[in-house]
């Protein structure tokens, strides 16, 4: 098979592949007891929080972030056109009088 059509299996089965584990883990969990797990939990959300803070300084994500203001800026200013190409808002006017 071509490796593009094997994509979507290779999603699937890494997707089975984390609910197992997480069965196990969550087993293991049950086994251990309440305090070691709350260790366990506390110890993931840190993981997780310095996961999102070293994403968010990234420079890519940065860039991401900025692409992504000025495109919702140039849509904008795009469907504002749009509308008044359509008259369906009216013009503003300046505040200057024609002399």
């Amino acid at each position: 098979m071509d490796r593009l059509k094997k994509a979507p299996f290779a999603i699937l089965g890494t997707g089975e592949f984390v609910a197992e584990r997480a069965k196990v883990m969550f087993d293991r969990a049950r086994s251990i007891g309440a305090p070691e797990v709350a260790g366990v939990y506390e110890g993931l959300a840190d993981r997780g929080e310095t996961l999102v803070k070293r994403i968010q300084r990234s420079g890519p994500a940065k860039r991401a972030v900025a692409g992504t203001k000025q495109a919702s800026r140039q849509l904008k200013g795009a469907a504002t056109s749009v509308r008044k190409a359509l008259g369906m808002e009216e013009q503003k006017r300046s505040g200057r009088k024609a002399s």
